[in-house]
């Protein structure tokens, strides 16, 4: 059953707002090679220099150690230079762009400005995936090669047949139009595939590949690894109170592994009037929903939720969820909740011209959704990634800091030039921070930014909507 629940902050007082925001010493140093990324790469590259020097020095002067030495920075060098990102995510500027346009049956790729945008023939759910798969093909091979075993360590508890059977419910479960442009996706890829450079190393992929991407926001949920202990976690924002009228703004948290936020893209589906037509903010490969407004001005976003008892892995994958929403409806009272069963807990932030709510799929007691809207106090609704009941917000150990941030929000809103500066503050901007987005429902407007890490540090780009949409 669905429950309204008001209540967003907590109402403890905390007096020093910075220490609430403050950081762990390894995301410092994470930090630091960030600003400092060109230092990092001109050191890393002097290392692998030097070394090579010391190791062909060895032979004549007859000095093994140096040999050795030598040998073992060079190998350094080379796993940093190929690993490094991973943990150390190193900026991306947006005038660097990393996708050649094109246009093929189904869909075209092409740059407003530094904006990359993909739009698709949303009324061709095959062609539309095969051309999202060619046109990206560069992108995806790089992404999965390092996605797919993500996903795959973070389901290892699952034995084969288990995780067979999750992808046998989950097509069973998922709109048979998403299952089929997902088929294309995987069709696009390989025929890019084929017709470039045999030299060039790109993953096979197979279609339960792409279908566990299309999971990566529920692997937290269905993961029985530990979530990492930083206090970060994505950030979604309402507020009723802004000059411009309602105002969604997002922090998109993911760990990028130094290359999602680089070919991170805008996805424009075209319905043609059939139903709402959409602009997302997104990652080639996925073909669900994780920030976006339709041509109504709807928007929405998620959070991820963390482990929680209720999830028993059978539903629709929370991105389809998204998805389906901005699809099918026009007003936050048409985003009926009750309607669906996601596969796992999470926060859909939903907001319009009128107002907002967040549904928290899964979290109330029986496994049931519940609903908050803005603070009457405020005409504020701030969501992380905490677990919500009807009772009262429930912080693990993990989270409870993201909680305390609520009240550092209340404390900042009068030193903040716009709504969406706030999320520009150490801690809820951080190293898996890669998409900032800020959504005006009224004025069918959109801004983002993208980047590795720490993304809202940059300056926002104007999404042009009404050309989009007028196409």
């Amino acid at each position: 059953m669905a429950v309204n629940h008001l209540s967003l902050i907590l109402d403890h007082q905390f007096d020093a707002v910075p220490d609430l925001l403050s950081i762990g010493i390894f995301e410092s140093v994470q930090e630091w090679v960030y600003d400092h990324s060109t230092l990092c790469k001109v050191a890393n590259v002097s290392m692998g220099i030097f070394s090579i020097m010391a190791a062909v020095a060895a032979v004549p002067m007859a000095l093994p150690a140096l040999g050795i030495g030598g040998t073992v920075m060079m190998l350094a060098s080379i796993v940093i230079g190929v690993w490094g990102n991973y943990i150390f995510p190193l900026p991306h500027a947006m005038s660097e762009h990393v996708f050649t346009p094109g246009e093929c049956d189904g869909g075209r790729l092409y740059y407003e400005g530094d904006l990359p945008i993909l739009s698709l023939d949303a009324t061709r759910p095959f062609e539309s995936g095969k051309a999202h798969g060619y046109l990206c093909g560069e992108a995806i091979s790089r992404l999965s090669s390092r996605f797919v075993p993500f996903v795959n360590q973070s389901l290892s508890h699952l034995s084969s047949q288990e995780k067979r059977d999750l992808l046998a419910r989950m097509r069973s479960e998922t709109p048979p139009d998403y299952v089929r442009e997902i088929q294309g996706v995987l069709a696009g890829y390989h025929q890019w595939r084929e017709e470039t450079s045999w030299w060039h190393f790109h993953p096979r992929l197979t279609l339960d590949d792409l279908l566990l991407l299309q999971l990566i926001p529920d692997t937290n949920a269905l993961s029985l690894l530990a979530v990492s202990d930083q206090p970060v976690g994505c950030t979604s924002a309402v507020t009723t109170t802004d000059p411009r009228g309602v105002v969604l703004a997002r922090n998109l948290d993911w760990p990028s592994i130094g290359l999602a936020g680089t070919y991170s893209i805008i996805v424009h589906r075209n319905a043609h009037g059939r139903q709402r037509s959409t602009v997302e903010v997104s990652v080639p490969s996925l073909v669900g929903t994780l920030t976006g407004m339709n041509d109504h001005g709807l928007s929405v976003s998620m959070n991820v939720s963390r482990h929680s008892p209720t999830c028993n892995e059978v539903g629709i994958p929370s991105m389809f969820i998204n998805r389906m929403c901005l699809e099918n409806c026009s007003t936050i009272t048409e985003a009926d909740e009750e309607r669906v069963i996601p596969v796992s807990p999470y926060h859909l932030t939903v907001a319009d011209a009128s107002g907002g709510k967040c549904v928290h799929f899964r979290q109330d007691d029986g496994g049931g959704h519940t609903i908050r809207y803005p603070l009457r106090e405020t005409g504020d609704l701030i969501t992380f990634n905490g677990n919500y009941t009807t009772d009262f917000p429930e912080w693990d150990h993990i989270f409870e800091p993201r909680a305390r941030v609520s009240d550092a929000y209340r404390q900042m809103r009068g030193d903040q030039d716009s709504f969406e500066g706030m999320l520009a503050q150490r801690g809820i901007n951080n190293i898996h921070t890669m998409h900032t987005v800020v959504m005006c429902p009224s004025e069918r407007r959109m801004q983002v930014v993208f980047d590795n890490a720490f993304a809202a540090r940059n300056p926002l780009h104007e999404v042009p909507l009404d050309r989009i949409f007028a196409s």
